[in-house]
């Protein structure tokens, strides 16, 4: 029984990383220069966060699925660009952009299966050291167009659709970052490794007093079984 409760934390120990987060900025309107206002937001990867700076150039073209027959177009983010290379780790995760009390022109994306018939996502942005986004967010589906720039404190948003702001709607904003989203420090992989190997290390003390007998893959050198067996 002792063996086995050692054999499964050493493994869960050894096995555990940090998870993959999304650090979300929401969209505050500041004024409404012309049209409709506009809300969103975008969630950057933990990585592209902490490295401070974001950037992607996707576009998605959907494929009508074989079967079953009548269901949307569909495309994958991340996919392959036009050399091949496929980005596993995409430094935007989602967003959401849409025109407030107006239907249609709401363009959203996830990593995964999106179902759609286009869109087109680029990105430039650099995070300043109150964690504040600089650059630029375009952002285009079949029917609705977003682009975004700005710097720390001010952005000016563009955006139309076909149903709502046909001759482009203008405001201004910020973005705001959502506290509850910043990535939270977790114990390192030094850290994890050490642990392990400390566990290991008394499952072999334990083997070598008889307690226990480990498999071949978990037993260390003699020497360190000697050592050990001195104590």
């Amino acid at each position: 029984m002792l063996k086995a409760i050692l054999m499964s934390i050493t493994l869960i120990v050894m096995l555990a990383g940090p998870a993959d987060a999304t650090v979300i900025y929401n969209w505050r309107t500041l004024s409404v220069e012309r049209g409709a206002e506009m809300s969103g937001f975008i969630g950057f990867s933990d990585k592209a966060w902490l490295a401070r700076r974001a950037e992607v150039e996707f576009t998605g073209f959907g494929q009508p699925p074989a079967d079953p027959p009548g269901e949307p177009p569909r495309f994958f983010y991340p996919n392959q660009d036009g050399d091949g290379d496929v980005d596993l780790d995409p430094d935007v995760l989602e967003l959401s952009f849409s025109i407030v009390d107006i239907g249609g022109g709401t363009i959203s994306l996830v990593t995964g299966e999106n179902r759609s018939l286009f869109l087109h996502l680029s990105t430039g942005i650099t995070f300043d050291d109150i964690d504040r986004p600089s650059g630029f967010i375009g952002v285009s589906g079949e029917f609705s167009g977003f682009n975004l720039n700005g710097d720390a404190t001010l952005w000016t948003a563009r955006y139309g659709s076909d149903g709502a702001c046909f001759f482009t709607c203008v405001s201004t904003g910020t973005w705001e970052l959502d506290p509850s989203t910043i990535p939270v420090d977790e114990p390192g992989s030094l850290l994890l490794i050490l642990t392990g190997l400390i566990l290991t290390g008394l499952m072999s003390m334990f083997e070598v007093r008889g307690v226990l007998r480990m498999p071949d893959h978990f037993r260390l050198g003699p020497a360190f079984q000697r050592l050990l067996a001195e104590k």
